[in-house]
């Protein structure tokens, strides 16, 4: 798990719980009405586990609706190693063919969000 905060990325570490202060913050104006609040309701979130792992992994991209996705994941020389088109909200396995080492993962939905993430293959 990696935090970012105010666009500042946190160390990976275990998984772990976060949670939000109630108040006012330096960036948000203090009188906003209901009527100026907007919530992004679509779901992306991308899981990885076992990580690391040492013969195959379990990728899960959650999403709001069914949709398809472009996962890209790239070795630390930056070669594309896996691209395909896969469906959200289902377990995808991968990494069995892969070498051990450490890979950036790529998603892309069809709303344009984009999200990633960092596997280790270790003996």
């Amino acid at each position: 798990v990696r935090a970012s905060i105010s666009g500042v990325f946190g160390n990976f570490g275990n998984a772990c719980t976060i949670g939000f202060a109630s108040g006012t913050r330096e960036d948000v104006a203090e009188n906003v009405t209901d009527e100026e609040t907007t919530f992004d309701e679509n779901i992306f979130n991308l899981n990885v586990y076992p990580n690391p792992f040492s013969q195959q992994a379990n990728l899960f991209i959650q999403a709001t609706i069914n949709d398809k996705a472009q996962v890209q994941i790239f070795d630390m020389m930056g070669n594309l190693v896996w691209d395909r088109q896969v469906n959200t909200n289902e377990n995808i396995a991968l990494g069995n063919e892969f070498a051990n080492g450490n890979y950036f993962i790529n998603v892309f939905n069809q709303n344009g969000q984009h999200t990633s993430f960092r596997i280790v293959k270790a003996n």
